[in-house]
């Protein structure tokens, strides 16, 4: 990757991170997808009836290793996160923001942990992954905290929107593809800058199973859709039914 394309796709990054897609907390880049702040305990660590302890939430994340294995690249966490991003508000279209951003409006304060991290495969930065993870007290409240945000609702006003990002004004994010079940979210979307395709696409897929939320999420030149898929399933296996 050049160094003007792999600029502007570390621009879209740290959008799609924080998001799945860009901002900053006190100097550290928040994406595909976050803050660098320390968790706050949420009473004692009882295992839910439906799922797991908030002390196994870690052992949901894929490894470099794991990650590594369903990329076909050597990939290297670039950072680890305990809570989620700040609010994020987007100059239009916030209405779709979650398909971008991964903040506090979407896990709300109702999770007992959470985990984020992202792995990139090297400087040239040819590959982009990311994972989101947050146990709750029970799985009727992990549903709801789901079907609040992903909804049909969602996927009438945003399957074909333009959603901006966040911290670069020539630049939006283009819907290819969007779907949502009760239990399921993927989207697919396009960079667009000064209204030209980029070439550079992201992934993502949330998904609600037991007492967890889980968000995955890929970037590449090319279709990161499947890359995704598989480390949505590895996880959804490690949650357990």
């Amino acid at each position: 990757m050049n160094r003007a394309v792999r600029g502007v796709a570390w621009g879209a990054l740290a959008l799609l991170m924080t998001t799945g897609c860009s901002s900053t907390d006190g100097g550290v880049p928040v994406d595909a997808m976050m803050a660098n702040v320390s968790s706050i305990p949420k009473g004692p660590s009882v295992t839910p009836v439906d799922g797991l302890r908030p002390g196994q939430v870690d052992t949901l994340l894929l490894s470099d290793d794991d990650v590594s294995t369903v990329v076909g690249l050597p990939m290297h966490r670039t950072g680890l996160w305990r809570k989620p991003a700040r609010v994020v508000t987007l100059r239009d279209r916030n209405e779709c923001k979650v398909l971008t951003v991964s903040d506090l409006d979407f896990w709300t304060t109702d999770f007992t942990a959470f985990r984020q991290t992202a792995q990139k495969d090297s400087d040239e930065m040819n590959f982009f992954a990311w994972q989101g993870v947050g146990t709750y007290p029970n799985g009727s409240t992990a549903s709801r905290v789901f079907q609040r945000t992903l909804n049909a609702g969602l996927e009438s006003r945003c399957r074909t929107a333009l959603v901006p990002a966040e911290d670069d004004e020539q630049t939006v994010w283009h819907v290819d593809a969007l779907t949502i079940t009760d239990t399921e979210f993927a989207v697919t979307l396009t960079k667009q800058r000064d209204g030209e395709l980029a070439g550079w696409r992201c992934a993502t897929q949330i998904r609600t199973r037991r007492n967890v939320i889980q968000r995955q999420g890929a970037c590449q030149m090319g279709n990161p859709s499947t890359t995704t898929q598989q480390l949505a399933d590895i996880t959804t296996d490690r949650i357990g039914g």
